[in-house]
């Protein structure tokens, strides 16, 4: 068995506590620095209804999106 490949196989990004970007942080003690989590959701998902909306992708009884459609 690798160790390495098993440790980057078997890590996702929650195991990542502090990034340094240019010298300056960008994550630190698991937290994201200077990103409104919140904010960015609300685009992403204004984006997604937007795109889904254009190309009148259906929606289910209860206001979801059908997938695979």
């Amino acid at each position: 068995m690798d160790p390495n490949g098993a440790v980057v196989l078997g890590m996702d990004a929650s195991n990542v506590d502090t990034v340094f970007v240019g010298g300056k942080p960008r994550k630190w003690k698991g937290a994201l620095v200077g990103v409104d989590v919140a904010q960015l959701r609300r685009q992403v998902e204004h984006s997604r209804d937007w795109l889904l909306t254009q190309a009148k992708w259906p929606k289910t009884v209860l206001g979801g999106y059908l997938p695979g459609h």
